[in-house]
């Protein structure tokens, strides 16, 4: 069976997107205990992307986003901006989840450090 990081970086490539390093060391060891998010595994990953797809089924509006991260206070999910281009790192798109349009994607977009070490408690701000 594939390991965790083999089975991300083979989404991150069907995505045509750059995984961020930092990301992928902290899924490789066991996340530290405080952290106020859980972590998505690939095939979870997807699932969750099509449940927010359909959700997210919005006139004009197009999913960009493939969830890594749910919190686990609030609805909220992180997600690696598919639109990011190729060149750089995935940036990390915030998801308000239940929210109707024009607040799904709240927040404004980060790097995976900036998120990873902002003070939301469990929130994307």
């Amino acid at each position: 069976m594939s390991s965790l990081i083999d089975r991300w970086n083979e989404l991150a490539d069907q995505l045509e997107i750059q995984l961020p390093r930092k990301f992928l060391d902290i899924i490789e060891k066991e996340p530290p205990d405080n952290l106020q998010w859980r972590f998505l595994d690939p095939d979870t990953a997807r699932k969750f992307m099509a449940d927010l797809d359909s959700r997210f089924n919005y006139p004009g509006r197009e999913w960009r986003g493939i969830p890594f991260a749910r919190s686990t206070i609030s609805e909220d999910v992180a997600c690696f901006d598919l639109t990011t281009p190729t060149d750089q790192e995935a940036r990390v798109l915030p998801i308000r989840d239940w929210h109707g349009p024009r607040w799904e994607f709240s927040g404004e977009n980060k790097t995976f450090d900036q998120w990873l070490t902002q003070d939301s408690k469990g929130h994307l701000t």
